[in-house]
């Protein structure tokens, strides 16, 4: 009876992410159309995947176009999150925008891990634009509140 309910909570999470997504491109559409750019002050939200392994929970986050170097992975045993900025997208020469689907700016989003993991042992790559973040699975011996930042070439950072 749990895992029916978990597997519902977890269908309409996934239904409201593509609400969302659809209701984002909607306005872009729309900003496109009326030959502006929209600007918000929204941080946007990249697509993302979480499973586990028997050893790991891995999170796989679509960041096309991105500066690995200027992103900040931040980790605690429950919580992800992931920062940083796509730049760089509409050359200063453009004179009129016909249609405007890729987002840029700032990207921000924090998600809860489906389990408890070792933020100490995580591993990161970024490779064909997709952002793999590799979280081994914590211990029967709980890890005391812990933030660790993690740069894209999958080395601890203090």
């Amino acid at each position: 009876m749990n895992q029916e309910r978990d597997n519902l909570i977890e269908q309409m999470e996934e239904w409201a992410r593509e609400v969302e997504r659809f209701l984002t491109h909607m306005h872009q559409v729309a900003s496109a159309q009326r030959l502006m750019p929209s600007f918000t002050l929204e941080p946007w939200r990249p697509a993302i995947n979480i499973y586990e392994t028997d050893e790991a929970v891995v999170v796989l986050v679509e960041l096309a176009g991105i500066d690995p170097e200027k992103t900040i992975v931040q980790l605690e045993p429950s919580q992800l999150a992931i920062q940083g900025q796509r730049s760089g997208i509409i050359p200063k020469t453009v004179t009129k925008v016909h249609q405007l689907e890729i987002r840029s700016d700032p990207f921000f989003f924090e998600v809860a891990l489906p389990r408890p993991s070792d933020p100490r042992q995580a591993r990161a790559s970024y490779r064909d634009g997709l952002l793999e973040i590799w979280l081994p699975k914590q211990g029967n011996t709980p890890l005391p509140p812990l933030t660790v930042c993690i740069n894209l070439q999958g080395e601890p950072l203090s």
